[in-house]
């Protein structure tokens, strides 16, 4: 970590949003580090998932997995033609307070909403709701960015879940400046994150390999914006405080 009399180094992503609190940091002498945002760009849709998509109702559960997946499914509803308040057909699981919020702007409202991202805490809460011991017979829909299986998908599918997957986007290669991210958080270079917008979290789960999330980021401290992202940096199992 840097030393005490050390300029605090702060790092946050590059966007609009937080070009104020940018400028307030340096005016206060402090080290900035911009991280550029990866982009995200929608995966193509197949007829089988569109075929998906038009049979709802055999569904059990959606489960969305970020604010990105809400926007990309949302958006693929409305580019063919189908209507978002037929999700009412279905429960709804929404991975963290902040994709249910984003989901409440299109008035899709979520059953169930798990306060943690941990696989265990997520199938419990699954288990707990159904009020059974497994997820035989439940048809799942996973909407999420690409990637291989997760930790969570394993899970379920132990429980005896039937899960479809869907990879709705995906990250466009990261930009100069986010390669050294990993190199900068192991050798103590980074003091503070500050997070002001959901997307904040997801790009950074998407930065750092998810088997050294916790130790890169365990001596790290976050500020956030308003409690929305309070709670969002805490559902990850970090701490985090107001700005």
């Amino acid at each position: 970590m840097a030393k005490q009399t050390d300029p605090q180094t702060c790092a946050l992503f590059n966007t609009p949003t937080n070009k104020p609190i940018v400028k307030k940091l340096e005016d206060a002498g402090m080290k900035v580090f911009k991280i550029p945002p990866p982009k995200t760009e929608p995966l193509p849709i197949g007829e089988g998932d569109l075929d998906v998509i038009r049979n709802l109702e055999a569904l059990d559960w959606l489960v969305f997995f970020d604010v990105f997946s809400v926007d990309h499914f949302l958006a693929i509803l409305e580019q063919n033609g189908f209507d978002p308040f037929e999700l009412d057909r279905v429960r709804v699981c929404a991975l963290g307070e902040a994709t249910a919020d984003r989901l409440r702007l299109f008035q899709v409202h979520s059953d169930l909403i798990p306060t943690s991202y941990r696989p265990v805490d997520v199938l419990s809460g699954f288990l707990e709701y159904a009020q059974t011991e497994d997820l035989g017979g439940l048809k799942i829909l996973f909407l999420r960015g690409n990637g291989g299986k997760t930790e969570l998908e394993v899970e379920f599918k132990k429980k005896g879940a039937d899960l479809i997957e869907m990879p709705l986007y995906r990250f466009l290669k990261a930009e100069e400046g986010i390669t050294n991210l990993t190199a900068l958080l192991a050798g103590g270079a980074i003091d503070e994150f500050i997070f002001s917008a959901p997307e904040d979290m997801v790009r950074l789960r998407w930065l750092i390999p998810e088997e050294s999330f916790a130790e890169l980021l365990g001596e790290v401290r976050f500020r956030a914006s308003d409690n929305l992202m309070l709670q969002s940096i805490n559902e990850t199992g970090l701490k985090a405080s107001l700005i």
